[in-house]
């Protein structure tokens, strides 16, 4: 299977010797597309089966290789190297545009996609592949559960045979790609009806973003290391520096997020640009460096931006294609607060700043119950702004995955939540005999294909129809796109 192949929005990933790795793409990265029509089919020499449908609609999947693969520990990882390993081999050439600027990011001042494992068995005729229930750690769960389109397909609830058949049985609820809290067994709950609540963070403690400004030479370079830490974390490209390099598109199809950091790196007033001349206009400088991502790389949908230089003026131009804009002043995030998303709040790290100062600040959020957004610039040796040691930045990282208690993921992942959170639980529910139901609207160019995690005192949920699973973490999860969910007695 050539790397980048897809079918059903899934995609194999490097691995190491005895190790399978799969990727969750978003829902409209390929074709045939997430949200379209179920499929089963073969590619080559792997057995691909779309087995996540709803309302006869694929909205995640997973492909079955032939032969029996080993669990991947690292998630997003390549797992050649350990999670705390420091191996960096060559990620092949980079752009020779210039990489000197020291644009220093202070505010007014001076940047699906998810890992399954899964263990497979080869059926023989199309459509005919079982798989077992892939399990994933910080980077994201993907359960395995289909049913039939139009009749024609029919499987069973984590194990799909693909046989054809007649049956129509009942289609599973929606899953997401988020990783899994360390919480487990907690019993579906049994209470009196009622008690719906989003839990924070999907359900970890705090929540931490790693995001990487200008697509400097030496975040380049230090690729293979950043990828084994094993975290999904997003990569602010400027258009004009380095911005074709192909570390770009191995970072996405590893499970990163490619956001925007305009195709310049310019002033809000429109001055002061760092690669290039500027575009004419603000909406022009994002424009131009979305179609960029997008036309490059494959990249399905960019849905966050930076500010360059930190300036307010950018939140107003994001506001028009994007639904997150990370600024540059100190600061963290707390569930539904009033934190301004089109000016995150971030940390810029200091130049030589160490692991024991990063780590106070992810211990501030695990305290506080908040977000900290990282903003990272050089990583040595490329004359970027504020360098930091990479080892240092890895120990911090590694401080964050451990005990298991703090979400780490791309902005677009925590920002989705973030703000959905905010909307479903302001919306005052209304009710119509025993059922009591929420519908909400989601904010302008807000990402498809998320979901919430969410729990209650008793009763049984419902999404178009189809009740709604335990998971055994603590929550229920909600998809964002349905737009309504329903409590209901148990029956």
């Amino acid at each position: 299977m050539p790397m980048g192949a897809t079918l059903g929005g899934v995609t194999p990933m490097r691995s190491g010797p005895g190790i399978c790795s799969l990727q969750m793409l978003p829902r409209d990265a390929c074709e045939p597309r997430l949200g379209g029509p179920l499929v089963h089919a073969s590619l080559l020499r792997c057995r691909w089966s779309a087995v996540r449908v709803w309302g006869g609609r694929v909205v995640a999947g997973i492909a079955v290789l032939l032969g029996a693969c080993g669990q991947d520990s690292q998630g997003t990882g390549d797992s050649s190297e350990s999670s705390t390993g420091r191996g960096e081999p060559s990620t092949g050439e980079s752009s020779t545009g210039d990489s000197s600027a020291n644009a220093s990011e202070s505010e007014g001042g001076s940047d699906a996609m998810t890992p399954s494992e899964a263990v497979g068995t080869e059926s023989t005729g199309e459509g005919s592949a079982s798989s077992s229930e892939g399990s994933g750690a910080q980077t994201g769960t993907a359960t395995s559960s289909s049913t039939s389109d139009s009749g024609d397909d029919s499987s069973g609830s984590s194990e799909a045979s693909g046989s054809e058949s007649g049956s129509d049985p009942t289609p599973a609820s929606p899953r997401s790609d988020l990783p899994a809290p360390p919480t487990t067994g907690v019993p579906r709950p049994a209470g009196a009806l009622g008690g719906f609540r989003v839990l924070d963070w999907a359900g970890f403690g705090a929540a931490v973003s790693y995001t990487f400004d200008d697509s400097l030479t030496s975040q380049i370079e230090h690729y293979p290391a950043l990828q084994a830490s094993g975290v999904r974390m997003t990569f602010y490209v400027v258009s004009g520096n380095n911005g074709s390099n192909e570390v770009w598109r191995e970072a996405a199809l590893d499970g990163h997020e490619l956001g925007n950091h305009t195709a310049h790196h310019c002033r809000g007033n429109g001055t002061g640009c760092t690669w290039g001349t500027f575009s004419g206009s603000l909406d022009a400088e994002i424009r131009a460096c979305t179609e960029h991502l997008q036309s490059e790389f494959g990249v399905p949908g960019v849905h966050t931006m930076a500010a360059p230089f930190g300036n307010t003026e950018w939140g107003e131009a994001a506001k028009t294609s994007l639904f997150i804009n990370r600024g540059a002043a100190e600061g963290q995030v707390a569930p539904r607060d009033a934190t301004d998303p089109f000016n995150l709040p971030s940390h810029i790290t200091a130049t030589g700043e160490s692991a024991e100062s990063l780590n106070q600040l992810v211990d501030s959020a695990r305290n506080a119950g908040t977000w900290q957004l990282m903003l990272i610039h050089s990583l040595g040796g490329d004359g970027g702004a504020s360098p930091i040691m990479i080892d240092a930045l890895l120990d911090n990282i590694e401080h964050a995955q451990n005990p298991g208690d703090v979400w780490i993921d791309t902005v677009e992942n925590v920002g989705a939540y973030w703000r959905a959170q905010t909307v479903v639980s302001a919306v005052a529910p209304t009710t119509s005999g025993s059922a009591t139901t929420w519908v909400w609207t989601l904010p302008e160019h807000f990402p498809p294909g998320k979901f919430l995690r969410v729990t209650v005192d008793g009763g049984t949920l419902l999404q178009d129809g189809i009740e709604l699973e335990w998971d055994e973490h603590g929550y229920y999860e909600v998809a964002l796109d349905a737009g309504t969910v329903a409590l209901v007695p148990e029956a």
